[in-house]
């Protein structure tokens, strides 16, 4: 694909060779209107010019986005204060790692089935009732991706536990 562009020439080189025909002005003004050139879009320079145009181009949308909306501050409940609490503390990365060794952990992978995804893994919890004592099967590790699966079927009505297992698969 390739773009016209007007280029003006004001060089003495474009003049018509039959000096009667036209004043140097009047083929100037010729050339003006006429002359365009085709430049190549799969250049490099147009491609980063054009890439650079369209970075600043988002980065006004979401400044703008963000003028025009102030943050909002998300109250949390009670218990997601406690469970947020309990996440940060030691008392957690003892469980995760008592999690690890046990017979549940079939690997450092995401369990849900065909996933098999080796990063950004989080532990997942198949419920929340026994928060702080954790029976080794109430939790499950999964990669984020699944994790929010997981959390969408919750939030669509699906009982939490019964949504790790269609994802899971177990």
């Amino acid at each position: 694909m390739a773009y016209k562009v007007r280029i003006s020439r004001r060089s003495a080189s474009w003049m018509h060779p039959l000096p009667n025909v036209r004043t140097p002005e009047e083929h100037r003004a010729i050339l003006e209107r006429k002359a365009t050139t085709i430049i190549d879009l799969n250049s490099k320079a147009v491609k980063a010019a054009l890439k650079r145009e369209r970075r600043e181009k988002r980065r006004a949308l979401m400044a703008e986005k963000r003028a025009a909306k102030p943050p909002t501050t998300k109250k949390l409940t009670p218990k997601a204060v406690e469970y947020y609490a309990y996440i940060a503390s030691d008392q957690w990365k003892i469980t995760k790692a008592k999690w690890m060794q046990s017979g549940q952990c079939r690997g450092h992978f995401c369990h849900a089935a065909g996933c098999g995804q080796t990063t950004s893994l989080q532990m997942h919890h198949r419920t929340y009732k026994r928060l702080g004592r954790e029976d080794m099967n109430d939790l499950v590790l999964v990669c984020g991706g699944c994790h929010l699966k997981i959390h969408e079927l919750a939030k669509s009505g699906v009982k939490l536990r019964e949504a790790t297992r269609r994802v899971v698969g177990y």
